[in-house]
């Protein structure tokens, strides 16, 4: 039994166990169709290197629930920022929807190596991939979601610069979110 958005209702008891069906919200938003994932590989990036990807929420009232994986090796440094000044767009990524009966299609919309002449506001950093520790953007989990998730602002950019900090670098990039 699915309500109209085809969400869970609340409540809801697996009929063999008696168990009480519960999903997480994230999880959730999967089987309403509104649940993306846009990903991407670049290998043999060399020390010093960067790979830069753009952000553009929506002007809409669609809330971005942002949720950013990322694995490295040898290691890079990744940092988050907010509103920067791009003359470029770079190369359109494509959003995929996690339930794959669903026509709905992402507002969110990613490009790779954009081109951008201030960065804006840092919002965040780390250094992930080998000997460091496991981070925001190291080996997230589902579980992650409770304390690494970005609502991003509506109508707003945000830049994701992945800088290697060894020679021939490749790191794994997954942009996870759902709009609500």
């Amino acid at each position: 039994m699915v309500d109209a958005d085809l969400s869970s209702p609340p409540g809801q008891v697996d009929p063999i166990t008696g168990d009480l069906i519960v999903l997480q919200h994230a999880h959730d938003e999967i089987h309403a169709g509104k649940h993306f994932i846009s990903s991407d590989v670049v290998k043999g990036l060399g020390a010093g290197a960067t790979q830069l990807y753009l952000l553009t929420a929506p002007n809409t009232a669609k809330r971005i629930h942002m949720l950013i994986v990322i694995s490295s090796a040898p290691g890079s440094t990744i940092t988050i920022f907010e509103a920067p000044t791009v003359t470029a767009n770079g190369a359109a990524m494509t959003a995929i929807n996690n339930e794959r009966n669903s026509a709905n299609t992402a507002t969110l919309l990613v490009f790779k190596s954009p081109t951008v002449t201030v960065n804006g506001t840092q919002l965040d950093i780390e250094e992930i991939g080998s000997g460091s520790t496991a981070g925001k953007f190291s080996g997230a989990t589902s579980n992650d979601r409770n304390e690494n998730e970005f609502v991003l602002k509506q109508n707003t950019k945000y830049l994701i610069q992945e800088v290697a900090l060894a020679a021939s670098t490749d790191i794994t990039t997954k942009f996870i979110w759902y709009e609500e």
